[in-house]
């Protein structure tokens, strides 16, 4: 029964996460672009306040999930989507703040 709901809870959590990475990429951001620079900035600052906590809830209730249910059932599929899930962690602390804290810095968004 517990394996079973962390299985779906991994499931469901890996699937919004990857819907709403998908829908940011291709309608999103690129609509938000073309409307111009100083309304994408602003937009896009209150976006990603409201935007970033989902996400990590998502990457990190999934992926904590998958490795549950993979110790207790030991299937690989569930230990390599909850590394993937949890890596969203160490690339946006290495690759993501820094380039927003610049453009915080040069005044960009």
């Amino acid at each position: 029964c517990c394996i079973a709901m962390a299985e779906y809870l991994a499931t469901i959590c890996a699937g919004l996460w990857t819907g709403a990475a998908i829908y940011i990429a291709i309608c999103e951001h690129p609509s938000v672009i073309k409307l111009g620079v100083n309304f994408a900035t602003a937009y896009l600052r209150r976006m990603s306040r409201r935007t970033a906590p989902l996400m990590m809830i998502l990457s990190a209730a999934g992926g904590f999930a998958g490795l549950f249910a993979w110790l207790n059932n030991g299937v690989a599929g569930w230990l390599l989507g909850s590394i993937l899930l949890l890596a969203m962690f160490p690339l946006t602390g290495i690759l993501i703040v820094p380039t927003n804290l610049k453009l915080l810095k040069d005044g960009r968004i």
